[in-house]
């Protein structure tokens, strides 16, 4: 889980710092048009939310959360592809922003609904590690322990939110003519590099044993653990009084 958080981060980091330079020197939007990109994530939260437990259902949770997390990874990278390929319309077109807000969309909410499960299944995992002392370790917060992760991706998020707010950006921008072919060779370097992480992140995920049949052990074990103790603990409280 460690290695995963840390090359999922290193991703996510790389991901939101050149998405700013990105939208508005590759996909030249203005800075008003790129923050409901952002705002996007909002709804795809709620959608991502109420779908995840029937898509847990029907093919289970390690499946389930390999499958959206490589489906992300081609989603997030599909529009830049595209233009590279020449199969997308040229800046300029309203069908550029409506694209690239619809693939936002998706990318979140098939994101956050990978998110979903992954916290369930540590969550389903640390029921059985902790069962020998009746607890359970919530997924969030072992999520959250993932080293590097956070502080990879903060340069991005205060970019972003920089752009959002219409405030300068530091540094040297792209401009001139060497603009277009500059980004252009910087996108070629971002898309190997962005795909290869996602992709080993969520490889990694395939060594994390746990799924349904075990996670159900887990609970039947626990709570045959709780009704062994309880007895004990009874009559150990009778003996003290």
């Amino acid at each position: 889980m460690m290695a995963c958080g840390l090359v999922g981060g290193m991703g996510n980091g790389i991901t939101g710092t050149m998405n700013t330079y990105f939208y508005l020197y590759f996909w030249e939007l203005p800075p008003q048009t790129t923050a409901w990109l952002i705002v996007v994530s909002i709804p795809a939260a709620l959608l991502g939310a109420t779908l995840t437990p029937a898509l847990s259902k029907r093919f289970g949770k390690k499946v389930a959360m390999v499958g959206l997390f490589l489906v992300t990874v081609v989603t997030g990278l599909a529009p830049m592809t595209c233009r590279l390929t020449g199969f997308f319309p040229p800046n300029g077109s309203p069908w550029v922003f409506v694209i690239l807000l619809g693939d936002a969309f998706v990318t979140a909410t098939l994101g956050l609904m990978g998110l979903v499960l992954l916290s369930s299944m540590v969550a389903d995992c640390g029921g059985g590690r902790g069962g020998h002392h009746g607890q359970t370790v919530r997924g969030p917060a072992v999520l959250g322990q993932q080293p590097g992760s956070e502080d990879i991706a903060r340069r991005g998020r205060l970019r972003r939110d920089a752009v959002a707010h219409g405030r300068p950006l530091p540094g040297p921008y792209p401009t001139g003519r060497g603009g277009p072919s500059l980004m252009r060779h910087l996108a070629l370097l971002y898309l190997p590099i962005v795909a290869i992480l996602g992709v080993v992140a969520t490889l990694i995920l395939l060594l994390y044993r746990i799924d349904r049949v075990k996670h159900e052990r887990n609970l039947t074990a626990l709570a045959a653990r709780n009704l062994a103790v309880l007895p004990e603990t009874l009559a150990g409280g009778s003996l003290s009084d």
